[in-house]
This record gives C-alpha cells, structure tokens and sequence, in this order.
C-alpha cells in the first residue's frame, strides 16, 4: 500500500500507527482530512480567517506532538476537538486585550435585512453562505455551539459527545436540534432560506 490513494483511504488509527513510526505522509493526510472541520469551528470564534489560518497551523502543530501520547481509547475526532477548542480558548484569553480577533455579538448582522432576498442569494456563493452560517453560529448559546459543530463539522458521533462533555444523550439531541430550530430562524431573519 504505497500509492496516495491508498493511503487516503486508510482509516484514521492505521493512519496514526504509521505517523507514531515517522511516516509525515500519512500525517499530511490526516490533516487534510480533518482542516476543514478545524477550520469551521476556529472560524466561528476567531473571525478573521488570516488569523484562524495561523491557529488551525499552531493546532496541527499541537496534533503532531501530542500523538505520542494519544491514547487509541477515544475517537481521534473527540481528541482533535479538544485540542482545537482548548487552543481556541488558550489564544483568546491570552490576546483579550489586543484586539486582535474580531468577535460577532448580538447586534451584528451580515446583511441588510431590507435587501430583496432572491437578488441576495443569487448573487451569493457558497462559501458567502458558509461564512452567514458561521456568523450565525456565534449567536447561539456556548452549549448549543459546541454540539452543534462537534456534530456536523467534527462528525462526532452523539454518543461520543455525550461522553466528551459528559451530558445525557438526549441532552446532545436537544441542543441539537435547538441549534438546528435557531440556526434556521437567524438564517430567515437575515433573508437567506437553509
């Protein structure tokens, strides 16, 4: 199993065993399967992508040091969150003062909400829409945020995140499905139909 292709297709604790033997290539994949979902949630707290570039770069950095110690247990997925959102909370706390990110509060809207919703959509793509969701994402409750993108941009399973945060299953799926409810509601009031 030499080509690329092959080794995409590993799964992530194959993957790992061979990166704990040196092997930076598997690492490489490991990576690009999972920085999309790092990514998304760095983004829906640090909102300058410059910036949430150099933390995503810092998390990996993190990932790749730590495997030494990862424990095949859990699930890689749980793992990488934790350190994502520790990282996260560590950078915030440390440059609250600065300045340096640019946090969406209550009173922030993305769009006009006078704009004629149609001529809006179309004239958006889909990244546009992606960065509405994430700015929408920050006007939810802490709880609902963090299920929501252990779910659906981690897939984390929701057993796996009952477990990580220590909640009942049917507690995930409330605030899930809450997150879903608001999500949409936010999205519709800013003229983009989910």
């Amino acid at each position: 199993m030499n080509s690329i292709d092959d080794i995409n297709n590993l799964p992530d604790d194959e993957l790992i065993k061979r990166i704990k033997k040196g092997d930076e290539k598997c690492f490489e994949v490991l990576s690009n399967r999972y920085y999309p979902g790092v990514y998304t949630v760095v983004l829906s707290k640090i909102m300058d992508e410059d910036l949430a570039k150099d933390i995503i770069q810092e998390v990996f950095v993190k990932v790749w040091e730590g495997l030494g110690k990862y424990k095949e247990k859990g699930s890689f997925r749980s793992w990488l969150y934790s350190i994502t959102k520790n990282h996260i909370t560590d950078y915030v706390r440390k440059n609250r003062s600065r300045k340096k990110y640019e946090i969406y509060t209550e009173e922030s809207y993305p769009l006009d909400c006078q704009a004629d919703s149609k001529n809006l959509l179309s004239a958006l793509n889909q990244k546009e829409i992606g960065k509405y969701i994430l700015k929408a994402l920050k006007r939810l409750p802490d709880e609902q945020q963090e299920v929501f993108l252990m779910y659906y941009y981690f897939n984390i399973p929701v057993d796996d995140i009952a477990k990580k945060l220590k909640i009942p299953v049917g507690t995930v799926t409330s605030r899930l499905h809450l997150a879903r409810m608001k999500l949409r509601e936010i999205l519709k009031n800013w003229g983009i139909e989910p």
